[in-house]
């Protein structure tokens, strides 16, 4: 038993990291409960059957699985939670007996389609309300007392399992929309070594260094600056920041036109990895403010004109009045006359604060 115990522990434990899900041990628990079926679901609050994960193992393909189990698994599980104690294994006849019989159709059901002949139900609850069930079937015979014992003794860590996952979810949930959100506004990170050698990269990093216009990977995978005149400065810098926890991070203008600028700072959080340790983060950051989408998004969000938003777009790039004017085709009179009403539909009160109200605006996540 106590064997049994810890396989099916360790099962539980590397599940979360398995493709399909918890398949190694979904299959060990149809193994040694000798059962034909196995079926894992987690269920939030208020979500429907087909909504939730669902897990199966029977010995089919998983669409076979899956597609097995929706329809020969009872729905209702909303009536089950209101009375099956948590943690405490069930057979189909003490649910027949508890709700006056609503069961009965779907076990005739599983008999004369699939030829179950004894079912269990387990489920466990972690703090946030999330549900995890599991259910056993098989053919021929009852679930043995040692099978009940065994899924009672592994519904804590089925439970404990159940609240890393869902925190893991809502990390991931967080994390993924906290990087796409730092990707619209067209921000990156490279890390480096000491020595300048590339051990990783955001999206955004690695998009940068693909392009290979000013940054890139050299022959040894340490970070090449282009032009080369760059190159000595930014090598510099890296050893200083590196060497020295008192050395300022120091700020690059890599290109202007489309802008693209760098920050270096050192590294503060290593993480474990045997790729080395980051010593220099190099933030990088670019302008991606050439799409028509921008000007719709400025004429809807401040009231101006295509010709306004346009203008402004220009003026937000450094242009002055008359260059600004002249790019869009405007006269140096009608350019002013735009941008006073640009001003005061936006609230600015000269260039540097128009940039900083349309920069700084929610507009800059439409980037990407």
């Amino acid at each position: 038993m106590r064997n049994k115990i810890t396989t099916l522990t360790a099962a539980l434990l590397e599940g979360s990291f398995e493709q399909p899900l918890w398949s190694s041990f979904l299959e060990q628990l149809r193994h040694l409960c000798e059962a034909d079926f196995v079926s894992l679901l987690f269920q939030p609050p208020g979500w429907r059957k087909n909504d939730s994960l669902i897990l199966s193992a029977n010995g089919a393909s998983a669409e076979e699985s899956l597609e097995n189990y929706r329809r020969h698994s009872y729905p209702e599980y909303d009536a089950l939670r209101l009375w099956m104690e948590d943690g405490e294994p069930y057979p189909m006849a003490a649910m027949i007996a508890e709700d006056g019989g609503k069961h009965k159709a779907f076990f005739d059901e599983m008999t004369d389609t699939v030829g179950i002949t004894a079912t269990l139900f387990m489920r466990v609850q972690e703090q946030s309300g999330v549900d995890g069930w599991l259910s056993l079937a098989r053919r021929g015979g009852e679930f043995s007392a040692e099978v009940k014992a065994l899924l009672r003794e592994i519904a804590p860590v089925l439970r404990s399992v159940l609240r890393l996952y869902i925190a893991r979810e809502q990390e991931r949930f967080a994390a993924r929309l906290n990087e796409e959100t730092v990707q619209r506004l067209q921000f990156g990170w490279i890390a480096l070594d000491a020595a300048g050698l590339i051990l990783s990269a955001d999206p955004y990093g690695e998009q940068v260094l693909a392009d290979g216009e000013v940054l890139a990977r050299d022959r040894d995978g340490r970070l090449e600056v282009r032009p080369g005149d760059m190159q000595r400065d930014i090598n510099t810098a890296v050893g200083k920041l590196a060497a020295s926890p008192q050395a300022a991070p120091r700020a690059i203008q890599l290109r202007a036109d489309p802008w693209l600028d760098m920050l270096l700072v050192q590294a503060r959080h290593r993480p474990l990895s045997s790729s080395g340790s980051p010593a220099v983060i190099a933030y990088v950051h670019g302008d991606n403010w050439s799409s028509s989408l921008r000007e719709s998004q400025l004429c809807e969000m401040f009231a101006l004109s295509a010709s306004e938003a346009r203008l402004a777009l220009a003026l937000c790039r450094g242009k002055r009045i008359a260059e600004a004017g002249a790019e869009i085709g405007l006269t140096v009179e009608t350019a002013r006359s735009y941008s006073k009403a640009i001003y005061a539909k936006t609230g600015a009160r000269g260039q540097p604060d128009l940039v900083r109200i349309i920069l700084g605006s929610i507009l800059a996540l439409a980037a990407g």
